[in-house]
C-alpha cells in the first residue's frame, strides 16, 4: 500500500470527484484495479486519459479493463451525476477526510462511497449487528434491545437493511434516538427489500444509507458479500444474532476477524437451526453477549472520546407482584412458552395461570404471542 493511499488528504475538488466517479464506472474496474491505476498514474484523470500501451504496462490489469478504459464512461457519468443530484446523494472518495477511517485500513476498501444522509465523527464508535433474515421473535427482540442500549451509550449501529435482524437493529437504534448506518447491496437509490422502505426513509435523518455500487444498481446475490466487508470494515466489532451455519452474517463475522475487529454472538436455543452459526462462533472464541456491557468491555479501549461507565446494566424498578405472578414471571424467558406449560411448570390451575398472565401483561412484564405463547418482556 502506497503512502498516497494512507494519506487522509484535503477535501477533494469537484473535478477530482467526477474523475474518480468516471473511473469507478468503467466496467471491470474493481477496487484493486482502481487503486492500481491511481498508484501508477497519480490521478484518476491521468488513468482515464492513458494510452493503451501505457495501460498494458500495469501488472495484472485485465485486458477487458484496458479495452473498457479506452472506450470511456462519459455517458454513464452524465447519468450518474443527474441521479446523484436527483436523490440528494453525496460522494465520498477514499482521500476525503470524511471517509470512514477504519474502512481505509481493510485490504480492499471501496474507492468511492455513495451516501444518502451524512456521516458524523461519532460514527467512529460503531458496532455492526447482523443475523438471519428469518429471525424469531427472540432474535428480533434481542437485536432491538442491544442496538437500543448501545445507541443510548453513543454507539452508532451498522447493519444491512435486510429483513429480520438487520431491520430490528436499525429500528432499535432509531427508537433509542441514536445513529445508524445502513450499508446496501444495491444502489443507494434502490429500496431493498421494499418492506423496509419506512426504515430506508427514516435512517438518513439519523445517520446514512451507504453503498459502493453505482446509482440504480439492482440487488444481486454477488453484491451482498461485498457489502458485508464494508459493514465489518466501518465497525469496532460485529455482533451476530441468530445465524444458521450457511449465513451471510457469518461472512461478516469472518471479515471482522480478517480486519482485526471483535466478534460477538448472542446464544440461543439448541433446538433452533438459526442459532447454529452463533454457537459455532462461540465455540471458536467469539465473545458471548448477554447485555450491552459484554460488548463495551471488549471495545472501550478503542472508543473515541469518553468511554461509557464501567457498570452493570441498570435494573428495572421493582414492581410488586403477587405470589402467582412472581412464579410465572420467574419462569418466563425470551423463549416462548405455551400457557399450558406455564401453568404446569408453576403448579397453577388454568384459571390462576390466565389471571396472573393477564396482570403481568398489564404491568408490561409479559407479552402474548400467537398460539397462546408467552414471553418475558425485557
Amino acid at each position: 500500500m502506497t503512502l498516497w493511499r494512507e494519506a487522509t488528504g484535503a477535501p477533494a475538488k469537484t473535478e477530482d470527484v467526477h474523475d474518480w466517479l468516471e473511473l469507478s464506472l468503467v466496467p471491470g474496474i474493481g477496487p484493486k484495479s482502481f487503486f492500481k491505476l491511481i498508484d501508477f498514474f497519480g490521478s484518476a484523470r491521468k488513468a482515464l486519459d492513458a494510452s493503451e500501451s501505457a495501460l498494458r504496462n500495469i501488472p495484472d490489469l485485465p485486458a477487458h479493463a484496458v479495452r473498457a478504459l479506452r472506450a470511456g464512461a462519459k455517458d454513464p457519468l452524465d447519468r450518474a451525476l443527474k441521479s446523484i443530484e436527483q436523490h440528494n446523494v453525496s460522494l465520498l472518495c477514499f482521500n476525503d477526510p470524511a471517509y470512514p477511517d477504519r474502512l481505509r485500513h481493510i485490504c480492499d476498501p471501496p474507492p468511492l462511497l455513495y451516501v444518502k444522509g451524512g456521516l458524523a465523527p461519532e460514527d467512529l464508535n460503531s458496532i455492526s449487528i447482523v443475523g438471519t433474515r428469518r429471525a424469531t421473535h427472540y432474535g428480533k427482540t434481542a437485536a432491538v434491545k442491544l442496538a437500543g442500549d448501545l445507541a443510548r451509550l453513543g454507539v452508532t449501529i451498522i447493519s444491512g437493511l435486510a429483513y429480520g435482524i438487520d431491520a430490528a437493529a436499525h429500528k432499535g437504534a432509531l427508537d433509542a434516538g441514536g445513529r445508524t448506518l445502513a450499508v446496501l447491496g444495491c444502489g443507494v437509490d434502490v429500496v431493498y427489500p421494499r418492506s423496509n422502505e419506512k426504515l430506508y426513509e427514516q435512517i438518513p435523518a439519523s445517520g446514512a444509507v451507504i453503498s459502493e455500487l453505482p446509482m440504480g444498481t439492482q440487488p444481486d446475490p454477488g453484491f451482498f458479500p461485498m457489502r458485508n466487508r464494508i459493514v465489518s470494515g466501518i465497525s469496532l466489532g460485529t455482533l451476530v444474532i441468530e445465524a444458521p451455519l450457511k449465513s451471510g452474517a457469518l461472512i461478516t463475522a469472518r471479515y471482522a476477524l480478517e480486519h482485526g475487529r471483535e466478534v460477538f454472538a448472542v446464544p440461543g436455543s439448541i433446538f433452533s437451526p438459526y442459532n447454529e452459526g452463533c454457537h459455532k462462533l462461540l465455540k471458536d472464541g467469539a465473545k458471548l453477549v448477554e447485555n450491552v456491557y459484554d460488548i463495551i468491555a471488549e471495545v472501550e479501549r478503542n472508543i473515541e472520546g469518553n468511554a461509557p461507565p464501567d457498570q452493570e446494566p441498570a435494573t428495572p424498578k421493582e414492581i410488586p407482584l403477587k405470589p402467582d405472578e412472581k412464579k410465572i414471571f420467574n419462569f418466563l424467558s425470551m423463549v416462548p412458552a405455551h400457557i399450558d406449560m406455564i401453568g404446569e411448570e408453576c403448579g397453577l390451575s388454568a384459571s390462576q395461570t390466565a389471571a396472573a398472565l393477564m396482570v403481568l401483561e398489564i404491568k408490561g412484564l409479559a407479552q402474548q404471542l400467537s398460539g397462546k405463547m408467552f414471553i418475558r418482556r425485557m
